[in-house]
Order: structure tokens, then C-alpha cells, then sequence
């Protein structure tokens, strides 16, 4: 599954970063890392951007920057 399918309040584990090496070290500079838990705040209105948060930081993201990121549902979210 998709960072991008989640629903708002819905937490994930990150299993795979797909992404050219450019968006890799964005994403990790935030903390966006194999095996980090996020949990999903909110979607812009059009859904064009998703707000995650990664334990007391919130990161937004692009959907298609979502939509290369591999989540594994899980039930509840660590603080």
C-alpha cells in the first residue's frame, strides 16, 4: 500500500522509499526512513498535499512524493 491510500488518522509503518536520490535525502533530512511510524493529519482540500506526522514533527508532502512511499497499515500509533 501507498503513503497516498491512507486515510486521515490512519498510522503506517514505511517499508520502501522509491524515489530518485534527490527526493531520497529530502525525505530522510524529515525523518521519512524505512521502518519510521507516521501517522496521516490531513489532506489538502483537492488532495494535492498530505500532512504526516513523525512523532512531534509534521511533514507535508506532495500526493505523487506520497505515492512513492510503501506503508504497512498498523493498528495503533506510536508517540
Amino acid at each position: 500500500m501507498k503513503l497516498d491510500a491512507l486515510h486521515r488518522g490512519d498510522c503506517a509503518k514505511i517499508l520502501k522509499i522509491e524515489c530518485d536520490e534527490q527526493l531520497r535525502h529530502r525525505l530522510y533530512s524529515f525523518g521519512i526512513v524505512r521502518g519510521a511510524q507516521v501517522k496521516v493529519v490531513a489532506f489538502s482540500i483537492k488532495k494535492k498535499t498530505i500532512e504526516i506526522a513523525l512523532g512531534r514533527s509534521k511533514v507535508a508532502l506532495r500526493i505523487d512524493e506520497a505515492r512513492k512511499i510503501s506503508v504497512e497499515k498498523v493498528e495503533e500509533c506510536q508517540e
